[in-house]
């Protein structure tokens, strides 16, 4: 029962991570690419770069894609998410591609850790309060 607590959890986790991502990796794509419509740029260049067509559309809401963005594009983060949030892109990615896979979680507290370290400074940006307490994920909006 804990793991499929543990799963739920998780999803909800990564759920918020995309909710709270979403605005910052936005701003940041699209100042960087010079338009809105920044995915599909991406996906021209890495067309071009692996010498194939992509898989896939990139979605600006899709976790996978804003985390590769913070990812493979971190210069472009720097004094947004710090080195020490960054450096946990990696592991939230691979704990996203686990819950994509159906893999267990066992170790849900430090997943939920990992989460709030990356999320806290882009709460104030974009409005989103995560707390962790009790075992459970809760998610605020706050007002301006």
């Amino acid at each position: 029962m804990a793991e499929l607590d543990n799963r739920s959890q998780v999803g909800k986790g990564l759920d918020l991570l995309a909710e709270g991502l979403y605005p910052t990796v936005n701003a940041i794509m699209t100042a960087s690419y010079g338009t809105a419509d920044w995915p599909d740029k991406w996906a021209e260049e890495d067309s071009k770069k692996f010498r194939r067509a992509t898989r896939s559309k990139y979605q600006k809401t899709d976790l996978q894609v804003q985390l590769r963005a913070i990812l493979e594009q971190g210069s472009r983060f720097k004094g947004v998410i710090s080195w020490t949030s960054n450096a946990y892109c990696s592991e939230l990615k691979e704990a996203r591609n686990q819950h994509a896979h159906n893999y267990p979680f066992t170790d849900a507290l430090n997943l939920y850790c990992k989460l709030t370290s990356l999320l806290g400074p882009l709460c104030t940006q974009s409005g989103l309060l995560i707390l962790f307490a009790a075992g459970t994920i809760v998610c605020y909006w706050l007002q301006s």
